[in-house]
């Protein structure tokens, strides 16, 4: 049996997409060539609305950039950072303080922190499954089939902590042919990866396997100069993922998931900016610091066609544990280093839901969700004298949704959708405790600040809250003809509520953030399909809107429904065939995000709140972002192909916290690459490189200590080959 949802990496040129239904392996048969910079034009097809069948791209009403496997080999994406870096309004960045933590901004709206309490506004689905946390969430795009990014809310069909967006993957599934594959990667700062994959029939037509195994390695790009270590921030990650699908029947498949991903390394650097002496890459850590990590990650998922419509049952399991030692105050006496342990998350979720395919002039799906997780958070501070907290959080979600395609008529479709939602968390803390005099006896709700090793903490009083959410929607999608669709819509999105849960005493529960969104957009393929032009227009208004104030005296954070605010933007999305072998590909994205209402901030720590804080810019949201890119492709008789890229993108000013002490300018990035392919498209050998112009790039800040920040990569090159079969 094919699987409906097949092979979504490459699925068709536009002529036979537009010609033929959906059959993942008619249409994989028909690209299996497309190796050169049509792939760049490549037909896609998107799953996350959860239909019964994947629908092409530029036939659905949702702003989305979508890159299959081809794509993201060609434009030598890494990880979901660079997949960022290639779209409107987009930004991916490591959460700074903690290694591994994805602090990701879709449309101005993003969680800046590195705690599991930090509730994000971008949801990664993973194979159908929402994490819990966003510990590794840069996921390596090694033997992944396709990633979607889906700006603007996203409710009705994934539910919470997707109110800027969404990033769907899917992992590589197995073809039911004998494949192989490997890739080697060399490069500078002593980068060594290795990566491969196996797939593989046990069955013929019932039972395949797929393996995919990366093992990277490389140096720091910083130099710590209070420790001497040259290389400061090297990392050592694995990757081990195994794919079994079963189909015992024409109607039914089956497939099982299971991943592991473990890292190993030094901390993240932190910078100085106050230190007039300080050299470009250059740190003052006292001490190098390290972290690790472990993720693994599980689904079975099922399908049944009973003819007049598909159920899906997507059953997932992740668990994390991670550790991470970082100098926070980036000089060489022990100020603040800070350990952190994310120990024992847990989380087990369940979807259920049917789609429909009985009707020609309207289409649905409804469904029911269920997502629990637990986790331990322990944090150590040395600030000349040791502070220790920790937290524990239970949490329970369940939902009902429905989404409804309607034909109003051949060109006109109205899209009503709605999901409900009920979540209760259970929290208890042990705050930072004064010194304990000799003999005194902890109090509850508190730590000793005197236990480095062996924690010393009493829990206070749990504390339980219930939220019910409703998240309306509506679209209309006009066809104007066979290549060309505008669309309409509204729709209520929100961002679970919860308890501050770090070093202080437990507080009560701050709201829900809801936002309520307006979108209009444009999709069309032009001239032959020579051009595509997808725009967004989107006005979004926030309430209860959720911020974490740092106490810049005693670094305690908390949580508040503390502002409202108004995020108007758009984007732009061109990619143009300029001739047979030459592909432009332009992005622009344009954010105005103010604040209409922000109480209780107080900017400069006097203890006096600030009623100024109104005009402050949000963090880490620069206000116009664009890229262009280059693809070439030439045949170099006797030995195949060569494709080249270069690509620019330029990033405005911004500020880089809440307060707006901490600024930066704007930044631009060049970068390039040329891969040499073989006729046969098995063989290749490239030569790539990022940050050519070699800027120091910072992406988030802190007001302490006169300012301190955590930033990107240096200049960096590599050289790659690969076989694939």
């Amino acid at each position: 049996m094919k699987k409906r949802t097949g092979n979504l990496n490459l699925i068709a040129s536009s002529a036979l997409a537009s010609l033929l239904p959906f059959n993942p392996g008619l249409m994989q048969f028909a690209v299996a060539s497309e190796k050169g910079v049509s792939v760049m034009m490549e037909e896609v097809v998107v799953i996350s609305r959860k239909r019964a069948s994947a629908e092409r791209l530029q036939d659905v009403p949702v702003a989305a950039t979508v890159f299959g496997e081809s794509k993201m080999k060609a434009v030598f994406a890494e990880n979901l950072s660079d997949l960022g870096d290639l779209s409107p309004n987009v930004e991916v960045e490591n959460a700074g303080t903690r290694s591994g933590v994805a602090n990701i901004f879709i449309r101005g709206m993003g969680a800046t922190g590195s705690v599991p309490t930090d509730e994000p506004t971008v949801g990664i689905i993973q194979d159908g499954v929402f994490w819990g946390v966003n510990y590794g969430g840069l996921l390596d795009s090694y033997d992944l089939e396709s990633v979607e990014i889906l700006r603007g809310p996203q409710g009705t069909l994934f539910g919470r902590n997707v109110t800027a967006g969404a990033f769907n993957i899917r992992s590589a599934r197995p073809s039911g042919e004998l494949g192989y594959g490997a890739k080697l990667t060399v490069g500078s700062y002593d980068r060594n990866d290795v990566a491969g994959f196996l797939d593989a029939p046990i069955v013929d037509e019932m039972l395949a396997v797929r393996v995919a195994l990366q093992k990277k390695q490389r140096d720091g790009y910083i130099n710590n100069v209070n420790t001497g270590n040259t290389s400061f921030g090297e990392v050592d990650t694995t990757m081990v993922r195994g794919v079994l699908e079963f189909t015992p029947t024409k109607n039914i498949d089956i497939t099982f998931i299971a991943e592991d991903y473990s890292v190993e390394g030094d901390a993240s650097a932190t910078f100085l900016l106050n230190d007039p002496e300080r050299k470009k890459f250059t740190a003052q850590q006292g001490i190098d610091g390290g972290n690790e990590g472990d993720v693994s990650f599980s689904v079975l998922e099922a399908n049944f066609d009973l003819g007049h419509g598909v159920v899906t049952s997507i059953t997932g399991y992740r668990t994390v544990d991670t550790e991470d030692l970082v100098d926070i105050d980036a000089t060489e006496p022990p100020i603040f280093s800070q350990l952190t342990r994310l120990e024992d998350q847990e989380q087990i979720s369940q979807e259920i839901r049917y789609a429909s395919t009985f009707s020609d002039s309207y289409r649905f799906t409804v469904g029911a969700y269920y997502f629990d997780q637990s986790w331990d958070f322990t944090e150590q501070r040395n600030e000349i004298v040791n502070v220790n907290t920790k937290a524990k959080l239970d949490h329970t979600s369940m939902a009902l949704f429905a989404d409804l395609d309607y034909d109003l008529s051949d060109a006109l479709v109205l899209n009503l959708g709605g999901r409900f939602t009920k979540e209760e968390k259970t929290a208890a803390t042990a705050a930072f405790g004064p010194p304990l005099a000799p003999g005194a006896v902890l109090t509850p709700g508190f730590c000793d600040p005197d236990a480095d090793i062996v924690m010393n903490c009493i829990f206070g009083p749990d504390e339980s809250k219930e939220w019910n959410n409703f998240s309306p929607k509506l679209s209309l999608s006009y066809r104007l003809n066979r290549d060309s669709l505008i669309y309409g819509i509204l729709t209520r999105g929100f961002r679970s509520g919860g308890f501050a849960m770090r070093g202080a005493p437990l507080a009560p529960a701050y709201d829900e953030e809801i936002v309520d969104a307006f979108e209009l957009g444009y999709k069309a393929d032009l001239f032959e399909k020579r051009l595509r032009v997808n725009g967004a227009f989107f006005y979004n208004k926030y309430d209860d809107l959720q911020r974490t104030v740092v106490d810049p005296v005693t670094i305690l954070q908390t949580t508040l429904n503390a502002a409202q605010a108004t995020i108007v933007g758009l984007e732009l999305e061109v990619v143009a065939m300029l001739s047979d072998d030459l592909v432009l590909n332009f992005n622009y994205g344009h954010t105005d995000a103010s604040y209409d209402a922000f109480d209780n901030f107080d900017i400069d720590g006097d203890g006096i709140v600030d009623p100024e804080a109104v005009d402050l810019d949000f963090a880490r949201v620069p206000e116009n972002q664009y890229s262009v890119a280059l693809t070439h492709e030439k045949d170099v008789d006797g030995l195949g192909t060569l494709m080249s890229r270069i690509s620019y993108s330029y990033t405005d000013e911004r500020a880089l916290d809440d307060n707006n002490f901490i600024n930066v300018s704007s930044y631009e990035d060049l970068s390039a690459s040329i891969r040499l392919m073989d006729a046969k498209g098995r063989w290749s050998v490239a030569l790539f490189g990022k940050n050519l112009t070699d800027e120091e790039v910072f992406t988030w800040g802190l007001n302490v200590l006169g300012g301190l920040a955590w930033g990107g990569a240096p200049r960096t090159w590599g050289v790659e080959l690969a076989y694939e079969y």
